[in-house]
């Protein structure tokens, strides 16, 4: 699947991701023991997401071990990998706001 990167599965998604504090440009995920992920809960704004625009931006897509991560595995929902995510075509066709998905009441995960 290709991401079109309009943010919403980072803000909706309930997933694994790796603990800001263990990231670096070269971080081996085998080595990292259970303190290296936490869980992100469904409607909060993933630690490493940023916009330029409307265009979400995830400050760890480019490493190299990115596609190890449970939350790149997470959200591969298409059954191949050459076409569009239908999610981020909807909601980029539809101009959606995905910051509107951000549960106010509940707390945010911060980098250190």
């Amino acid at each position: 699947m290709i991401c079109l990167r309009c943010g919403y599965c980072c803000i909706n998604l309930s997933v694994i991701i790796i603990n800001p504090i263990y990231i670096q440009k070269k971080l081996d995920l085998n080595n990292l023991t259970d303190e290296g992920f936490i869980h992100k809960p469904d409607g909060i704004l993933c630690p490493y997401l940023n916009f330029t625009g409307k265009k979400a931006i995830c400050s760890i897509h480019n490493y190299d071990w990115f596609k190890s991560t449970p939350c790149y595995s997470h959200t591969q929902i298409e059954s191949s990998t050459d076409c569009n995510c239908r999610m981020g075509q909807h909601i980029i066709k539809n101009n959606i706001n995905v910051l509107k998905f951000i549960h106010n009441n509940t707390p945010s995960i911060t980098l250190n």
